[in-house]
């Protein structure tokens, strides 16, 4: 376990996460036409294989590992899931994802932005899966409010929520209530294996993704003991940092872990530490 002394101001955890539960379900293009057509149930057929993902690890140095793109015709979608509805960071990775997308998009089609006609760009709409306790949870969030409230808008984003309450009996309301079974069998069982086992289980006999999690049981148990490894590594990160007492640890620790791939919210959820003061540390770094 790396110990903080006043000489060492910065943890680099060797946290290497590449897919949250969530992501690992919908980089399946089988799995992703069922979260479009939850979205859309209005279009007309379309096939997995008209889905074309987006890579979002170069926005920022990093990619959230729990944020997710995809294209479909003249759509582009972006997603994050969170348990957290309040940062405004979310917002600010919706924008530099869309603008990423755009740019790799006019240099695939060839568009020239010096060209006099107006150059065409997917339609991007905005997603975020809320998997967190609360109950009163909004149903958008627009950048205008956040950034710019009480001000003519300059910029405008709108993402949509999507809750346990507010999704319909389709895969988004599955993966919630598998996150949420999951959780509560954690908190009973108190051991990730049998957590997940029990989860899984629970689920296939409730039909709550019951294909993909039979299909690929022993990489969701991997995948979701891995993930309850690095909570527990972080958790024991912060121990070490709150003991000695070093605020200026406790800081560069929540950098660190940020430049990992963690998401504000988990770094919140974990480091206890508001919002507002991890988003001026990271801004500020």
């Amino acid at each position: 376990m790396n110990k903080l002394t006043p000489n060492q101001n910065v943890i680099r955890p060797n946290i290497k996460i590449q897919d949250s539960a969530f992501t690992h379900l919908f980089r399946d293009p089988e799995y992703a036409l069922k979260l479009y057509q939850d979205l859309h149930p209005e279009t007309e057929q379309i096939s997995k294989e008209q889905i074309e993902y987006v890579n979002l690890e170069n926005v920022l140095g990093t990619q959230g590992y729990n944020d997710l793109g995809f294209m479909v015709k003249d759509k582009l979608l972006i997603f994050v899931e969170s348990q957290n509805t309040r940062s405004t960071n979310i917002l600010m990775r919706m924008l530099f994802y869309m603008a990423e997308t755009f740019e790799v998009h006019l240099e695939k089609t060839g568009q020239n932005l010096d060209s006099k006609k107006p150059v065409k760009i997917p339609k991007p709409e905005f997603y975020l899966i809320y998997t967190g306790d609360k109950k009163d949870v909004p149903k958008e969030i627009k950048f205008s409010e956040k950034y710019f409230p009480n001000s003519k808008a300059i910029i405008e984003i709108t993402i949509d929520v999507y809750s346990r309450e507010s999704a319909n009996d389709g895969i988004i309301y599955e993966y919630i209530r598998f996150t949420e079974i999951y959780k509560e069998q954690l908190n009973i069982l108190k051991d990730p294996l049998l957590a997940i086992t029990k989860t899984i289980d629970i689920c296939t006999r409730e039909n709550i993704l019951a294909e993909y999690l039979t299909k690929r049981r022993v990489e969701v148990t991997d995948l979701m003991i891995t993930l309850y490894d690095n909570d527990k590594l972080l958790a024991d990160l912060v121990h070490d940092t709150k003991q000695e007492g070093i605020k200026e640890g406790l800081k560069n620790s929540a950098i660190a872990f940020y430049k990992s791939g963690l998401t504000l919210e988990k770094i919140s959820e974990v480091l206890e530490i508001d919002l507002g003061t991890l988003e001026s540390w990271i801004n500020n770094s």
